[in-house]
């Protein structure tokens, strides 16, 4: 029997528009693999029952700003 994973949809939000950062960059994020994943300083984000994480938040509102410009 072949296990397969499971990918739920990120907890990135991209608004209405069709436009995607990275993949590579979304993983990361979401994984907390880059140089302040998981650091003390960032607040703990957790709302609606879905587990996030502040640079996610961070980055989604930053992706939403960059692609209105």
């Amino acid at each position: 029997m072949v296990k397969k994973k499971l990918n739920e949809a990120p907890p990135i939000d991209y608004g209405a528009g069709r436009e995607r950062m990275s993949p590579d960059i979304e993983r990361k994020l979401g994984s907390q693999d880059h140089p302040l994943g998981a650091h003390q300083a960032f607040p703990d984000v957790d709302k609606d029952g879905i587990p996030d994480n502040f640079e996610e938040l961070i980055a989604s509102q930053r992706f939403k700003t960059l692609y209105k410009k």
